[in-house]
Protein backbone atom coordinates (compact mmCIF):
# COMPACT_ATOMS: atom_id res chain seq x y z
CA UNK A 1 0.00 0.00 0.00
CA UNK A 2 2.63 2.34 1.28
CA UNK A 3 4.42 1.79 -2.15
CA UNK A 4 1.80 2.54 -4.34
CA UNK A 5 0.91 5.60 -2.87
CA UNK A 6 4.51 6.86 -3.12
CA UNK A 7 4.66 5.73 -6.82
CA UNK A 8 1.35 7.10 -7.07
CA UNK A 9 2.87 10.82 -5.48
CA UNK A 10 6.43 10.65 -7.74
CA UNK A 11 4.23 10.58 -10.77
CA UNK A 12 1.90 13.21 -9.18
CA UNK A 13 5.11 15.16 -8.69
CA UNK A 14 6.48 14.82 -11.93
CA UNK A 15 3.06 15.98 -14.04
CA UNK A 16 3.18 18.47 -11.46
CA UNK A 17 6.69 19.64 -12.09
CA UNK A 18 6.66 19.23 -16.07
CA UNK A 19 3.55 21.63 -15.41
CA UNK A 20 5.11 23.59 -13.77
CA UNK A 21 7.98 23.77 -16.55
CA UNK A 22 5.96 24.37 -19.36
CA UNK A 23 3.44 27.07 -17.17
CA UNK A 24 6.96 29.01 -16.21
CA UNK A 25 8.48 29.18 -20.06
CA UNK A 26 4.70 30.54 -21.25
CA UNK A 27 3.85 32.49 -18.41
CA UNK A 28 6.97 33.80 -17.14
CA UNK A 29 6.73 36.57 -19.72
CA UNK A 30 3.52 37.71 -18.85
CA UNK A 31 3.77 37.47 -14.97
CA UNK A 32 7.22 39.06 -15.51
CA UNK A 33 5.30 42.04 -17.44
CA UNK A 34 2.62 42.38 -14.87
CA UNK A 35 4.93 42.33 -11.26
CA UNK A 36 6.97 44.63 -13.83
CA UNK A 37 3.99 46.74 -14.52
CA UNK A 38 2.52 46.57 -10.83
CA UNK A 39 6.15 48.05 -9.49
CA UNK A 40 6.44 50.86 -11.66
CA UNK A 41 2.92 51.82 -10.50
CA UNK A 42 4.15 52.00 -6.97
CA UNK A 43 7.06 53.66 -8.15
CA UNK A 44 4.48 55.74 -9.81
CA UNK A 45 2.98 56.38 -6.78
CA UNK A 46 5.89 56.94 -4.59
CA UNK A 47 7.34 59.44 -6.63
CA UNK A 48 3.95 60.98 -7.20
CA UNK A 49 3.76 60.91 -3.09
Amino acid sequence: MINIISSEKFKGNSFVAKYDFNTTIIGGGVIGLSIAYSLSKKIENVLLL
